[in-house]
């Protein structure tokens, strides 16, 4: 059985244009029962950043051949090494004897150094290098909130935000008790969150996929010294910023941006 909400601010819900709605879930984007959502205001600035990751390879000579070859040449196996096979009897044609000795030192064992022949012939080898795609970048998303309670019950509701987000934070242990008088053999996963950005109760995209919950960064009365007192008893604080960071699960294709993510 769901929770009920837990929701900033409390009062005049319809007066925020829109909400971020973080709800537990598992690894496969399922909402987990007796698991708090927590609700906020929609803040001015969110960023999302797509990325791609690529490193330098160096092809050498034959390497670079063969690539720009078989680009031109598509699928075409015999029309590929034949190409290959004139531009590599080719190259020497236009080398002079210092640039052929630089290329053996670079290419086989010497009793001289390949650096000390290079030096002093005044000659070094193309690497060819090329940028080769590697990865995608998992996104990251940073949210930040302010919190001032205007009413005992609206301070409640913020202790149990900030509450529901550090729990949500940690793993849970296994193979043992923990705490500082046993030893536990290992952590279970801590739950994921969907993050859905509504306007209106209609969700707006990018969307976001399952993410991990990566830090919690609270800040008690950033501007102000006092506690806000209930009857004299029940203090909280009259201010509470709270930054939360999260790791999207997966990465990214194509077809995901196609669908709004």
């Amino acid at each position: 059985m769901a929770l009920d909400a837990l929701k900033y601010p409390l009062e005049d819900q319809n007066q925020t244009p829109g909400f971020v709605r973080f709800t537990p879930c598992d690894l496969f984007g399922t909402p987990l029962e007796n698991e708090s959502i927590v609700q906020l205001y929609l803040p001015p600035s969110i960023q999302f950043a797509d990325g791609a990751n690529y490193e330098g390879f160096e092809m050498g000579v034959s390497g670079a051949v063969a690539i720009d070859v078989a680009n031109k040449q598509g699928n075409s196996m015999d029309g590929i090494g034949a190409n290959v096979k004139s531009q590599v009897e080719g190259l020497g044609q236009g080398l002079d004897g210092a640039t052929i000795i630089a290329k053996m030192a670079d290419s086989f064992s010497l009793v001289v150094p390949k650096e000390a022949v290079s030096g002093g012939l005044r000659r070094a080898t193309n690497p060819n290098t090329r940028v080769l795609f590697k990865s995608v970048a998992l996104r990251t998303f940073q949210f930040s909130f302010k919190m001032i309670p205007t009413s005992e019950a609206e301070a409640e509701q913020i202790k149990a935000i900030v509450l529901s987000f550090r729990k949500q934070l940690y793993p849970t242990i296994s193979g043992g008790a923990g705490g500082t008088s046993s030893t536990s053999i290992g952590y279970e996963y801590p739950d994921m969150y969907l993050i859905q950005m509504t306007l209106g109760n209609r969700e707006v995209p990018p969307k976001v996929k399952p993410s991990f919950l990566t830090a919690v960064s609270t800040n008690f009365n950033g501007s102000s010294g006092a506690l806000l007192a209930s009857n004299g008893g029940n203090q909280t604080w009259s201010e509470v910023d709270i930054a939360l960071s999260f790791g999207e699960g997966v990465t990214l294709n194509k077809s995901d941006v196609v669908d709004g993510y």
